[in-house]
């Protein structure tokens, strides 16, 4: 479980999110690890992620589906994008599908680190650039949950 939090810690301190989310004045209540049920692309009921209430609490499936291991930081990063996109829009619809990637184009340019190749190693620096964002995302910061 400790790893598990250390990735939810590292999304909520992500510069690009951290942007989007101040930009857009939105707030999440909790981030929190969905359980890994079904498999992808393969059972008939398999969610990556799930916003509920537009913010209260966003679950995002973090693990593969062996649980032996992660999903990359990029695939999470884009079920996170594509649940805060549900803060403005419910349905998966044209708007929704614009919103989606306008999210992606201004996460690229909030995300001071560059890219990829950045968050991937360390990934750290992003908690000194947005001091007290883990705690509001989190819902009560690196001790809770």
């Amino acid at each position: 479980p400790s790893a598990a939090r250390a990735l939810l810690e590292r999304v909520a301190a992500d510069a690009g999110v951290v942007g989007i989310m101040r930009e857009r004045g939105w707030r999440v209540g909790a981030l929190t690890e969905m359980p890994p049920v079904g498999k992808v692309g393969v059972s008939s009921a398999c969610l990556l992620g799930v916003n509920k209430n537009k913010g209260q609490e966003i679950s995002l499936r973090l693990r593969t589906d062996d649980l032996r291991g992660f999903r990359t930081y990029d695939a999470i990063m884009r079920t996170m994008l594509h649940e805060l996109t549900h803060m403005e829009i419910s349905d998966h619809n044209n708007e929704f599908k614009e919103l989606c990637s306008q999210l992606g184009r201004d996460y690229a340019r909030l995300d001071w680190r560059g890219g990829t190749s950045a968050r991937a190693v360390g990934g750290g620096g992003a908690a000194a650039a947005a001091p007290g964002w883990q705690d509001d995302i989190l819902g009560g910061g690196a001790g809770a949950g």
